[in-house]
């Protein structure tokens, strides 16, 4: 029997994406706790994933991206916590256990590891040489993000001041003034 993996909570956040999250989670395995915000209030969801035990939906009002990450996280039990958005393509068990390897042999000095995007544009992702598996990168887009969750809160989490976009910017950029790099993890690659 396989060794259930807890050391990594998974975050989605929703507004009106029920058919988007339903497709989503099953590319995720029973063994990993998820947590859906969902801002529309769209209790459909709720209903939809109730037979999951390993996942907690949560209506909510639509106070941003950020703030429902910053929600979230106060919420989960593992150390580690990835978000993800419904309509990624590529999240699995095995990339969840290639994030939190590399968060161990980076000593757990990062502000957040993100994916290497398969289909992005060089205007709207900028992507690290493949020729590295793990590179330092300026910023990590904000669909794919990997956090410890005690240095997220360290550095502060997001800025709810940001409704959406650009909070990742933000956050990257105080956690360098506190030390911590932001990496992309090239052997998670995502669509």
């Amino acid at each position: 029997m396989k060794k259930k993996f807890n050391k990594v909570s998974l975050i989605l956040v929703s507004y009106k994406s029920s058919k988007k999250i339903e497709d989503f989670i099953k590319q995720i395995s029973n063994q990993i706790p998820i947590i859906v915000i969902e801002n529309s209030k769209d209790i459909r969801i709720k209903d939809k994933l109730k037979k999951r035990k390993n996942i907690k939906v949560i209506l909510s009002k639509n106070n941003g991206y950020g703030s429902s990450i910053n929600f979230a996280a106060k919420k989960i039990k593992t150390k580690y916590f990835l978000v993800s958005n419904p309509d990624i393509q590529g999240i699995n068990l095995k990339s969840l256990i290639n994030f939190y390897n590399s968060a161990k042999d980076l000593k757990d000095k990062f502000s957040v590891i993100g994916p290497h995007f398969t289909n992005a544009s060089k205007k709207g992702h900028y992507q690290t040489s493949l020729r590295k598996n793990l590179n330092k990168i300026h910023n990590v887009h904000g669909s794919v993000m990997f956090f410890n969750k005690s240095v997220f809160n360290k550095i502060g989490r997001f800025d709810s001041n940001f409704f959406m976009y650009w909070e990742e910017t933000d956050y990257t950029k105080r956690a360098l003034l506190k030390g911590y790099s932001a990496y992309q993890l090239n052997t998670v690659k995502v669509k």
